[in-house]
């Protein structure tokens, strides 16, 4: 006989997708900022490189923004 505890339980699907969803929006955010930046500064210069990250930070804020709107509107929807 199989005894259930809470570890042996599968995670729910609702708070595995908004784990899934975080970390992809990370990712994406890491990639822009650090493969971005280090592209740039590899074929520009040091110089290039801080303008870059500056410039890829901010694209950053606003596709956190619009990621953080659009998970709000999805949490009042439902």
């Amino acid at each position: 006989m199989r005894h259930s505890t809470p570890s042996s339980r599968p995670p729910e699907p609702a708070d595995h997708r908004t784990r899934e969803q975080r970390s992809l929006a990370l990712a994406v955010v890491v990639f822009f900022l650090g493969v971005g930046s280090v592209a740039i500064g590899f074929t520009y210069g040091p110089l290039a490189m801080g303008m870059a990250f500056l410039c890829l930070g901010s694209f950053s804020l606003l596709f956190a923004l619009v990621w953080g709107i659009l998970t709000l509107m999805e949490r009042i929807s439902n």
